[in-house]
């Protein structure tokens, strides 16, 4: 009787064996994801903070963005970086659609970083690199792989 182990790996009606490991541009982009989320989190609930302490005026006197503004675009950032972590944490066992959603998202957050960009705020820097980041993993072959594997 013949033990020794097979040298084609085994395949699924799917198609041919993925290994269980979560390949290196799916770690990198989930990292990325997660320090993202974590900025955004921080950003909008610092934003969020400075809404309620005080009214938003500029050294002149003059007001610039109006609480309501403020208040918003800490929430949508908020909002943006729950979203970041959810899909961060569904990598290891989502399918396409988990993949889907990072490249929709990291999508969103890249262009609305370079509009940050564009009109001069320096800050979205990080956010652009990050979103780079995940778009460049989540959009290689092996990534589409591990998120089509066969799962149990």
């Amino acid at each position: 009787m013949n033990t020794a182990p097979s040298p084609v790996p085994p395949t699924y009606p799917t198609g041919p064996y993925v290994p269980q490991e979560m390949p290196k541009a799916v770690k990198t982009a989930r990292i990325a994801l997660f320090v993202g989320a974590g900025l955004n989190i921080v950003i909008g609930l610092f934003l969020v903070v400075l809404t309620v302490v005080g009214p938003t005026v500029d050294e002149t006197g003059d007001a610039g963005l109006t609480s309501g503004a403020f208040l918003l675009v800490g929430l949508i950032s908020v909002l943006t970086g729950v979203a970041c972590l959810l899909v961060g944490l569904k990598f290891r066992t989502g399918g396409s659609g988990v993949r889907t959603a990072a490249i929709v998202i990291a999508a969103l957050n890249g262009a609305s970083a370079l509009f940050g960009l564009i009109s001069g705020d320096g800050a979205s820097g990080p956010s652009f690199v990050f979103t780079a980041i995940v778009l460049s993993c989540c959009l290689k072959k092996e990534s589409a792989a591990w998120f089509a594997r066969p799962r149990a």
